[in-house]
């Protein structure tokens, strides 16, 4: 017996197939259908299907809006933000390597937050706007405890580069 044999007939009539019957209680059906969809409405259920009205003659059309002139950028896609900068900045990284460059800060940020999102948690909490935001993505490592084996949590790090000049107090913040 074949894959698709169990839907043919045995006597091979799988495409003679006589015209099909009406259910008994299709009209009885298609009445309740129609009551129970007005009934939520709160109006009586409509005896004919109300009639399209045509607008007069008369009426002028709205006027068009005037047009915008075209531009060759293409339209981007806004991304959401990930949250407020609090749900996006975790905490400042402060290690040696870190503190050798001046203008540089290092900050341990959400796993999802891109270089536009650190930028602007970065605007909003200290008031100074980035000129270069770096991304780090730190995966996560395979650690053992005796036999337990088990794995460090991912992380992602943003470098954030202040423009000439400016500089964040992050011992004091």
């Amino acid at each position: 017996m074949g894959l698709f044999d169990r839907w043919m007939s045995k006597k091979g009539k799988a495409g003679k197939a006589g015209p099909k019957k009406a259910h008994p209680a299709s009209a009885a059906d298609e009445e309740k259908k129609r009551i129970f969809a007005a009934v939520p409405s709160g109006q009586d259920a409509p005896a004919a299907p109300p009639a399209k009205q045509e607008r007069p003659a008369t009426v002028a059309a709205p006027a068009a809006a005037p047009k915008k002139p075209a531009t060759n950028q293409p339209a981007m896609a806004v991304k959401e933000t990930s949250g407020t900068a609090s749900q996006i900045l975790f905490r400042p990284l402060v290690t040696e390597k870190s503190s050798r460059q001046p203008g540089h800060y290092t900050f341990e940020v959400a796993r999802d937050a891109t270089k536009v999102d650190v930028r602007h948690a970065v605007e909003a909490v200290y008031g100074i706007r980035p000129q270069d935001v770096t991304i780090v993505r730190l995966p996560g490592k395979a650690i053992r405890y005796g036999r337990t084996v088990g794995r460090t949590v991912a992380r992602k790090k943003a470098v954030v580069t202040l423009p000439g000049g400016k500089t964040i107090d992050i011992l004091q913040s």
